[in-house]
């Protein structure tokens, strides 16, 4: 099983970060990944480790998903 890494972070505002960890962590144990995400409201900060497929569905999630609305379409992120 080929493993993946990504570091990705993007400032943005996220007055509402509080309430975003519970289901971010659901998303992200739900595709078995490991590492550290960091949620603020001056945005998101994380490297996180799993299946590349898994990695794929989770950054299009923090990007396209429905949990940050689209608030975090610019992720810088380095693989």
């Amino acid at each position: 099983m080929p493993l993946k890494v990504a570091a990705f972070y993007q400032f943005a505002s996220l007055p509402d970060y509080r309430e975003l960890r519970d289901p971010l962590h659901a998303i992200s144990a739900g595709l078995g990944l490991r590492g550290s995400i960091l949620l603020a409201s001056e945005g998101v900060n994380g490297t996180i480790a799993g299946r590349a497929e898994a990695i794929d569905a989770f950054i299009a999630e923090l990007g396209h998903g429905a949990l940050f609305g689209g608030r975090l379409d610019r992720l810088e992120l380095k693989f």
